[in-house]
């Protein structure tokens, strides 16, 4: 489930589905600012790293209401150092 490529398609459509701005997500995943976010958007950069993760992770969940906490906190046990 988790370590996809996450694609401009999927950001603009998470933040149009939860009605959030670039600067608004941007502060949920711990970024000083929207401009990584815009990057992302606009095709320019890929989410990584740990903002990666919470991207699929809520990816996934909005497709999958089985998916739980303890599903992320596993992933990240197993693959996050």
């Amino acid at each position: 489930v988790f370590g996809n490529t996450i694609n401009q398609r999927q950001i603009q459509n998470l933040l149009n589905k939860n009605k959030l701005s670039q600067n608004q997500f941007a502060n949920l995943l711990g970024l000083s600012d929207g401009r990584r976010i815009r990057e992302w958007e606009v095709g320019d950069k890929e989410p990584n790293g740990s903002a990666q993760i919470i991207i699929e992770y809520i990816l996934t969940k909005e497709n999958n209401d089985n998916l739980h906490e303890s599903d992320f906190l596993n992933y990240i046990a197993k693959n996050v150092e």
